[in-house]
């Protein structure tokens, strides 16, 4: 869980700042603070996020969708059911595997309520960035109510931080896999593409140009750089995508030099690169997680 991070479609800086900020433990050297509020009250709704912003810029065009509600990303809601992407620094398909949900355990839940407070996750902002920030990504504690982001380290961020990394394997581990719908979304192959191993479009009624992001502009504003702009797959259509993807994760897996980044397909007259992330609880219209801006 602690390798260091590499991956195609970042820059030096950035992925050296998610090697040493994100994937890897930090220090704690002041008390916990004391937080008299439940996590798992019960209610439904999301109680906090633990992610990573991400600057889709430097990612692949079109990409966004896999990243674009934090990465890495944990969930937890007032039930105690989580939602997590991966958070294994050394899987370089990382990005593309689906997601999973699970039981958030009541010994978790009360080490978090030992070193967080819902309601002033401010206090957790005490990071001080290294001299060489620049390009480094903004990690964000959030509830409905507050916010805490950082850039660098911090004792008190990294000490609530840790208690969803420091058991990130074993939460995954005992999470299964969501079932439900994916969001999708594709680019035109470019030149590249023949060195890749291409795969049949499956959904005949929904050919790749019917959700192919127009790639004509290099502005951070474009839809290949843009969240919320992904398709949604829904039940059998979402079924047949997500057997695909594991067949491309495990054929990837087995002969990583016979792939690009990203699965190619081809429906005869399109040639796409398509990237794909599971639809959760608590999405907006534009398949995007809630994120408070109150700090």
């Amino acid at each position: 869980m602690n390798s260091c991070f590499s991956a195609t479609g970042f820059n030096e800086r950035f992925v050296a700042g998610l090697c040493s900020l994100i994937f890897v433990a930090c220090g704690n050297a002041q008390a916990p603070v004391a937080n008299v509020a439940s996590i798992c009250d019960g209610n439904s709704g999301i109680r906090l996020r633990f992610f990573t912003r991400t600057d889709n810029t430097v990612e692949l065009r079109g990409a966004a969708v896999r990243v674009e509600n934090g990465y890495p990303s944990f969930v937890l809601d007032g039930n105690c059911s989580y939602w997590m992407g991966s958070w294994d620094g050394s899987d370089l398909l990382a990005r593309d595997r689906g997601w999973r949900t699970g039981q958030f355990k009541p010994e978790l839940e009360r080490t978090l309520r030992g070193v967080i407070n819902l309601d002033a996750l401010s206090s957790l902002a005490d990071c001080t960035p290294p001299a060489s920030a620049f390009d480094l990504p903004t990690r964000s504690i959030s509830s409905a109510t507050s916010r805490a982001d950082c850039i660098g380290s911090g004792p008190s961020f990294d000490r609530a931080w840790q208690v969803i990394l420091s058991n990130a394997q074993t939460l995954w581990s005992e999470g299964t896999p969501l079932t439900g719908n994916i969001h999708a979304s594709a680019v035109v192959a470019g030149a590249m593409a023949p060195g890749s191993t291409e795969y049949d479009w499956p959904l005949e009624d929904k050919p790749l140009s019917s959700f192919v992001l127009p790639d004509t502009e290099e502005s951070p504003t474009s839809p290949v750089f843009r969240d919320g702009v992904s398709t949604l797959f829904q039940n059998s259509d979402a079924d047949v995508l997500r057997n695909l993807r594991e067949k491309y994760l495990e054929e990837r897996a087995e002969a990583p030099g016979l792939f690009l980044d990203g699965l190619l397909s081809n429906d005869g007259k399109t040639k796409a690169f398509v990237y794909m992330r599971d639809a959760m609880p608590y999405e907006d219209e534009m398949g995007l997680l809630p994120t408070t801006t109150s700090q």
